[in-house]
């Protein structure tokens, strides 16, 4: 009798010992969907908080208006720019990337025309000449309506150095409205009078912020502090249930290493030889 009682207090604690593996199995994994978490918020992080302008920093106003992105058969897709510049390169993917997102979020396809030679006989042109130049070469370029031309003309004359002129289809007027198009101008303007943020050779950077930055705001793009806030407090939770477990499993190897010294402390104990 005493002797199977030892045999079935042996089975608990290998039963006992086997849960505990098991336990320590799961809190591993645990680990593992922690980690990845982690790194899915700090990429998620990057993502949405990292390097962007926003209204509030660059002291433009928040668009008033709710506008409808044009439907996907309005413009035919082109390229996204021409550099006589030499300001981006033959394929830029960082400027590029800013661009799309825009074509993404108001379906008005943006484009970019960099030079320093108009072919006019005035070469430091009046903005209404400009202006006359971008709608000409717009005809040029596109067979349709949905848009958004920007010149860009390099001339040493110029306050700046710089002058620009934007021209949109009839399509992309529907959302590039006088509002929309004053708020691509605040952040332009912001980005190229700050140096430290974008300095030279870093336009295309400069061109990519700018049309994100101005696609969320016209388009009223949510924010996703929300979302940051939800992923924070689920994370949270995670650590917690962790530590919780992590304990329990502690507590438990502990009780069955006591458990194991008693035993091995009564199997070595001398049988009392009864007369």
């Amino acid at each position: 009798m005493k002797r199977w009682d030892r045999t079935a207090r042996k089975a608990s604690r290998l039963i006992r010992k086997g849960k505990a593996e098991l336990s320590d199995r799961q809190l591993l994994w645990m680990w593992v969907i922690l980690a990845l978490t982690l790194v899915i918020l700090t990429a998620f992080l990057a993502v949405s908080c990292g390097r962007q302008m926003t209204a509030s920093d660059a002291e433009v106003p928040v668009s008033v208006k709710s506008r409808t992105p044009l439907t996907a058969g309005a413009v035919s897709e082109t390229a996204y720019y021409t550099d006589n510049l030499n300001w981006f390169g033959r394929s830029n993917k960082t400027v590029q990337k800013g661009l799309q997102y825009f074509y993404r979020q108001t379906g008005v396809q943006p484009y970019l025309y960099l030079t320093n030679s108009l072919g006019l006989t005035d070469e430091t042109p009046t903005q209404a000449a400009l202006q006359e130049y971008a709608a000409s070469l717009y005809g040029t370029l596109f067979r349709d309506e949905g848009h958004l031309l920007v010149v860009l003309y390099e001339n040493s004359n110029a306050a700046d150095g710089i002058v620009y002129s934007l021209f949109a289809g009839n399509a992309a007027k529907t959302v590039m409205d006088e509002e929309a198009v004053s708020i691509l101008k605040a952040y332009w303007e912001a980005a190229a009078s700050n140096s430290d943020a974008y300095p030279k050779g870093k336009e295309d950077r400069m061109f990519a912020d700018v049309f994100t930055a101005t696609a969320r705001n016209i388009m009223g793009v949510k924010d996703r502090t929300g979302w940051v806030i939800a992923l924070a407090v689920l994370l949270t939770l995670m650590i917690v249930i962790i530590v919780r477990d992590f304990r329990k499993a502690w507590l438990m190897r502990r009780k069955l290493e006591q458990e194991e010294e008693r035993a091995g402390a009564e199997e070595t104990e001398p049988a009392v030889k009864v007369l």
